[in-house]
């Protein structure tokens, strides 16, 4: 992005602002995340995260990816991020159809839990 003449910073904000106006748009979320990430603005990405979660209510997918957000973050060494990746992580495995996903979620579940 600095040969483009693009910071990540830059991108960065571009991607949430896409995604704050498509919220239900994983996809885009997910972009935007990474960027934020990348940025090294892990709140904004939280919360980004969280408003497509509750834009997408009936979706696991969402929650999933939070679920990892916090898995993540607790590997970093960030408080409270065990309890937090369990909490959306069960939160997406009760609202899970297939049994392939349930059992996506089981196995998150088993690796934020350990």
């Amino acid at each position: 992005y600095k040969r483009a003449g693009t910071s990540v910073a830059e991108k960065a904000q571009a991607f949430e602002a896409r995604a704050k106006a498509q919220p239900a748009d994983l996809a885009a979320c997910l972009n935007a995340v990474g960027f934020l990430l990348l940025a090294g603005e892990h709140s904004r990405a939280e919360a980004l995260l969280q408003a497509t979660c509750a834009a997408s209510s009936d979706d696991p997918k969402p929650l999933i990816a939070l679920g990892r957000f916090y898995a993540g973050a607790r590997k970093r060494g960030v408080a409270g991020a065990r309890e937090k990746a369990i909490q959306a992580l069960n939160a997406a495995l009760q609202k899970s159809k297939s049994e392939e996903e349930k059992a996506e979620v089981r196995r998150l579940l088993g690796e934020a839990a350990g």
